[in-house]
């Protein structure tokens, strides 16, 4: 068994006063923000200025969370992982110095996989180190054996790995290393301008936590963050004590590994609440699988604490106090807790699916804080071709998914899932002026998507993408054969679909699948799920049931099969 959890030290009382403490915690989740900005306005690639798919953090100089920018929560605190494993890579922290970058595309100390490429930068003031800055952001094409890859069985198809090493050094370039990051795509103009934004993003970061440590001293800085921890903690304890203890369970499933394609892949959670922690059980997860939907240990962090402080903490700034309560129990060998090399492009499906079953565990004792299913899933998929110049044209999109419903209302119509809710959608026409070879005809709701019950799941959408000349995609859509739940009695939304369609007639359906060719004239069609419903059908007002009817939410069919009180006279 292997055990994750932060424990809290007894600091010395404090000298900061509360107003110079809220300041100071206020400034640090300022400098992610800034960060976040920087990286939004200088990147070339739509997925990071468009969809967001990145993340920026900075740290105290014991890799402590201090502040993380609104981008990605799914990643929420995997970064002091990568931290700690490039700082003792280049030598430790007594090697380090001002004006050094260090880079890390390692999946078992990211996280993530190679194309989420990460910058690290550390932070000094006077000559000290205070702190580190660090940005991941996801790369259009990192030397996989496929810009986008869903059948890998290992992590040396999945990108060049580098494993924690210099960039700059003091400041200066390493340019063996940037001309053999450049070597390593067959993107190096965009990935070369992506990168400056990412590192531009972390320096921003460093130079704004050494603005606030300059400004009130370290000293009151360092009391400063010590009380911030501790309300964070004590928050977080005050409201797993409301719950009741015990053990509960939650059960999930993952469509396939991109390999074996027909074999679905169960999973349990268990969440003990004891006091004033709670423990993320993993432990009895299967065996690493031989395809790509491993999640490396970092990222099962992050799903585990994302899934309890979402529920628990909504509305506040995270940081490293609020981990302390949460622990995490996993197994090696297991597909949340794999063993190098095995592979984990598709990592982030596991986490998902992940977070989704902790919080149906939690829903028993949580009624009014959960919401039933969603879709589940990002819905993604990458296109790409090659120019008559033989230069690689891509381009990459998620779906937003119908959002189940709650104790106070229907679902919110198609979302990017709750673990990637600081991301968008990539905007319909910047997908076409980036990637000539689409046209988008059809974006709509899916009438009757949404699960039945007192209150109605979101509906999911249709995406039908009609190519003008032939190109390749990469889909990694999951939750096609697992319906998002409902709670208390609600029915369960439609689950996910992608197709691809010739001749107006469906050709074939896709579950993971890697380099497939899209004809000219051929449709790929995306319908991202529905959500589930809560609560009884029996419940739903007779006026919302018509109001769905007259909305083409729900056809009068199915509306009376799931509402006939709604149609009694």
């Amino acid at each position: 068994m292997n055990g994750f959890a932060h424990k809290s030290n007894d600091p010395d009382k404090a000298s900061a006063d509360p107003i110079t403490v809220e300041v100071i915690r206020h400034s640090l989740v300022s400098a992610a923000e800034l960060m976040r900005l920087t990286l939004a306005r200088a990147a070339y690639s739509s997925i990071i200025y468009e969809a967001v798919d990145f993340c920026c953090a900075v740290y105290d100089k014991d890799r402590r969370l201090l502040g993380q920018g609104r981008s990605l929560p799914l990643w929420l605190g995997t970064m002091h992982f990568c931290i700690e494993a490039s700082v003792n890579n280049v030598g430790g922290e007594s090697a380090l110095r001002p004006g050094d970058v260090l880079l890390h595309t390692g999946a078992y100390e990211t996280g993530s996989h190679a194309q989420d490429l990460a910058i690290i930068v550390p932070a000094f003031l006077d000559g000290q180190l205070i702190g580190y800055a660090t940005t991941k952001a996801h790369q259009m094409d990192m030397a996989a054996k496929h810009p986008y890859c869903m059948d890998t069985t290992d992590i040396f198809q999945e990108g060049v790995i580098f494993p924690g090493v210099r960039l700059f050094s003091a400041g200066e370039r390493v340019d063996d290393m940037w001309r053999t990051l450049l070597a390593n795509t067959r993107l190096p103009q965009i990935l070369e301008g992506d990168v400056a934004a990412v590192i531009a993003s972390a320096h921003t970061g460093a130079n704004a936590l050494s603005n606030v440590v300059d400004k009130f001293g370290i000293d009151v800085f360092n009391e400063a963050v010590g009380l911030i921890f501790d309300r964070s903690e004590a928050s977080v304890r005050r409201k797993i004590q409301a719950l009741p203890d015990g053990r509960y369970h939650g059960a999930s499933a993952i469509d396939n590994d991109g390999v074996l394609i027909d074999e679905l892949i169960p999973f349990d959670v268990f969440v003990d609440i004891d006091g004033t922690g709670i423990t993320v059980d993993l432990s009895t997860a299967p065996a690493q699988r031989t395809g790509p939907v491993n999640c490396p240990l970092p990222s099962t962090v992050s799903a585990a604490r994302f899934a309890i402080l979402s529920l628990i903490a909504r509305t506040e700034e995270i940081n490293e106090g609020h981990f302390r309560p949460i622990e995490l129990k996993t197994r090696e060998g297991t597909i949340f807790h794999p063993r190098s090399p095995a592979p984990i492009f598709d990592y982030f499906v596991p986490g998902m699916i992940a977070i989704d079953t902790i919080h149906l565990a939690m829903s028993p004792i949580m009624p009014g804080e959960t919401a039933a299913g969603s879709g589940g899933d990002l819905g993604g998929i990458i296109a790409w071709n090659y120019t008559g110049e033989g230069e690689l044209d891509a381009i990459a999109a998620d779906h937003p998914t119908g959002q189940g419903a709650t104790a106070t209302g229907d679902g919110a119509p198609p979302m990017t899932h709750i673990s990637c809710s600081g991301g968008r959608n990539t905007p319909i026409e910047v997908f076409e002026s980036k990637f000539g070879a689409i046209v988008v005809d059809k974006v709509e709701l899916v009438t009757d998507s949404g699960g039945s019950g007192e209150y109605r799941g979101g509906l999911g959408a249709h995406y039908c993408y009609r190519a003008l000349k032939p190109f390749q995609v990469t889909s990694g859509n999951d939750r096609q054969r697992t319906p998002p739940e409902g709670l208390l009695g609600g029915g369960k939304g439609l689950p996910n679909l992608t197709g691809l369609f010739v001749d107006e007639q469906l050709a074939r359906t896709i579950s993971k699948v890697n380099d497939m060719t899209v004809a000219a004239g051929a449709y790929l069609k995306v319908r991202v799920g529905g959500g589930g419903g809560y609560g009884a059908a029996s419940k739903r007002n007779p006026d919302a049931v018509h109001d769905d009817i007259r909305n083409g939410y729900v056809s009068e069919k199915a509306a009376r099969q799931s509402y006939p009180h709604a149609f009694v006279r």
